[in-house]
């Protein structure tokens, strides 16, 4: 759910290869309207938002002009102008009324807006109409939720997302932060442990997991996973994440003799 951040130039080397291969073709097609519409797309992603508009008004005139409402909402979300995009976007979904992108972008502009409500309906949109939708949306979805203090809304949304994709890490952290921040260290726990089969040799899982352990009055198991993830910590290479990992480890087992 990020901007795309404006630039003088194109992102990268890749975006200057595909203008260039896009730019022969429409020296022997210079009326093909998908050609404009790559264009546009190439310049809207690099951030040569002037060049892209360009571009996909004259894709308008060398065909449908619906065909091309779908990048130019993108682009005057981009741009900030919110009201065009949500017209140009509502615009494709008259004629494509399925297409999955169209909701991810009414959503950020309704989130943008402050509109959280309606940005989660598009979402779910979204969600039913994508095969495998991005688990980040999910996290967006839940994070605005949990911004109103909606906890439990926002803890069906994480698990609608793994109901769809299976367990995912970046979920079941959120949701076992949602949680601790309602207060259900023993649920945050369950969840946690579901982790363990993909992070369980990992020190930081098991640091998390001595958390909540201190937390639920469990002091020998929490020992038991802090003593692991120091050994672990002990036979790696420092790096400043696991360091910073080491202070934790450090800082916990001192909690055991408070």
């Amino acid at each position: 759910m990020l901007l795309v951040p404006a630039s003088v130039a194109l992102a990268h080397p890749g975006q200057h290869d595909q203008l260039q291969q896009v730019n022969r073709h429409l020296e022997q097609t210079p009326t093909d309207q998908d050609l404009y519409i790559q264009r546009g797309i190439i310049y809207s992603e690099g951030g040569q938002y002037d060049a892209a508009l360009a571009d996909l008004l004259q894709a308008q005139t060398l065909g449908e002009p619906v065909l091309v409402a779908f990048q130019l909402g993108v682009l005057h979300y981009r741009t900030g102008d919110f009201e065009v995009a949500r017209d140009y976007l509502q615009q494709y979904l008259q004629r494509f009324p399925n297409y999955p992108p169209a909701y991810d972008y009414l959503a950020r502009i309704a989130r943008d807006s402050g509109d959280y409500d309606l940005a989660v309906a598009h979402l779910q949109t979204y969600f039913r109409l994508q095969e495998r939708p991005n688990p980040g949306l999910y996290l967006a979805a839940a994070r605005m939720l949990e911004e109103r203090r909606r906890y439990q809304e926002a803890l069906a949304i994480l698990d609608q997302g793994q109901a769809t994709l299976g367990v995912v890490p970046q979920l079941q952290r959120q949701a076992v932060a949602l949680e601790r921040a309602r207060g259900q260290p023993e649920l945050a726990l369950a969840r946690l442990q579901t982790l363990g089969p993909m992070l369980g040799e990992s020190p930081a899982w098991r640091l998390d997991m001595a958390e909540l352990q201190l937390e639920l009055g469990h002091r020998d198991r929490a020992a038991a996973m802090i003593r692991s993830a120091r050994e672990t910590l002990a036979q790696q290479r420092p790096t400043p994440a696991r360091l910073d990992l080491q202070q934790r480890a450090e800082a916990l087992a001192a909690g055991l003799h408070q």
